[in-house]
C-alpha cells in the first residue's frame, strides 16, 4: 500500500502546471455553468434538461479519457522511455494500481465539480442523488480508463486520442435506437446509458420497473470488465517492454 500511495504522490508531482489541472479542475466548472446558465433560460422541459447535462457529461468525459491518459503516456515517455516503470520491475503491479488510483480520483474531482457546480445553478435532486450520480459515472468511467491505458502505453499518444474521439462518438449513437439491443457490452455506452436510467427511476418508477432488468446486466458487465482488464493489465505491465515513443 505504501508503494501505491508514493505513486500516486509522484504522479500528482508530475501533473503539477500541466494540461490536466485544466482538464480536471477548469473544464469541468465551464462545463457545468454553461449547461446551468443556458437552461435558465431555455424553454426545454426540467427532466431533458437534466437528461441532456448528464448524457454530454459522459460522451464529454469519454472524449477527454484519451487524451488524459495519452499525455500520462507521453510524460512517462519523455521521461526516459518509461525508466520510472521498467526499472522497478517487482513493483509494476503497485505502479498500475497507483496509475489507476491517480486516475480516478481525478475522475472524482472531475464529476464532483461538474455535477456540483451545475447543482448550484439548477439543483435537481437530493444528495444521495449527487452521489449516485456521481458513483454511477465513476463506475462506468473505469474501464475506459483501463482500456485507454493499454492502448496509450502500447500504441502512443495518439492511439489514445483517436480512441477518445471514435469512444465519444459511439457513446452519442448508443442514446439511439441503435444501441437499445446492445449497450450493455459497449464500455462507452454505460456512462450514458446508465444516467438514462437513474433519470428514469427518479422520474417515471413504472417505465423504470419496465426495463431495470437491462440496467441491472449493464451493471454486472461493467463490474466484471473492470476485473477482468484489471488482470490483463497486471500480467501485460509485468511482461512489458516499453511501447510506442510517444511524440
Amino acid at each position: 500500500m505504501g508503494t501505491v500511495l508514493r505513486c500516486v504522490r509522484a504522479d500528482y508531482l508530475k501533473a503539477k502546471r500541466s494540461m490536466l489541472n485544466v482538464i480536471y479542475i477548469i473544464v469541468p466548472l465551464i462545463l457545468a455553468l454553461a449547461f446551468a446558465g443556458y437552461f435558465h433560460i431555455s424553454s426545454w422541459n426540467r427532466t431533458l434538461k437534466i437528461s441532456a447535462f448528464l448524457e454530454m457529461l459522459g460522451i464529454i468525459y469519454t472524449f477527454l479519457v484519451g487524451i488524459i491518459v495519452g499525455i500520462i503516456a507521453q510524460r512517462e515517455s519523455q521521461a526516459g522511455h518509461y525508466q520510472f516503470i521498467l526499472s522497478t520491475v517487482p513493483s509494476r503491479t503497485h505502479i498500475y494500481i497507483g496509475e489507476l488510483c491517480f486516475l480516478l480520483i481525478n475522475s472524482l474531482l472531475f464529476y464532483t465539480l461538474a455535477v456540483g457546480s451545475f447543482a448550484l445553478v439548477f439543483p435537481f435532486t437530493s444528495i444521495s442523488g449527487y452521489v449516485q450520480v456521481i458513483g454511477f459515472l465513476l463506475l462506468s468511467s473505469t474501464p475506459i480508463y483501463q482500456i485507454h491505458f493499454l492502448c496509450a502505453f502500447i500504441f502512443g499518444k495518439s492511439a489514445s486520442m483517436g480512441l477518445g474521439i471514435a469512444g465519444s462518438l459511439l457513446s452519442a449513437i448508443m442514446l439511439t435506437g441503435l444501441g437499445d439491443v446492445c449497450w450493455q457490452y459497449i464500455p462507452w455506452a454505460w456512462s450514458v446509458r446508465f444516467m438514462d436510467f437513474w433519470l428514469l427511476a427518479t422520474t417515471d418508477k413504472d417505465a423504470y420497473l419496465q426495463g431495470c432488468s437491462t440496467f441491472y446486466v449493464g451493471i454486472i458487465i461493467n463490474t466484471v470488465a473492470i476485473l477482468v482488464l484489471f488482470a490483463v493489465s497486471i500480467m501485460w505491465i509485468r511482461l512489458w517492454d516499453g511501447g510506442k515513443e510517444n511524440d
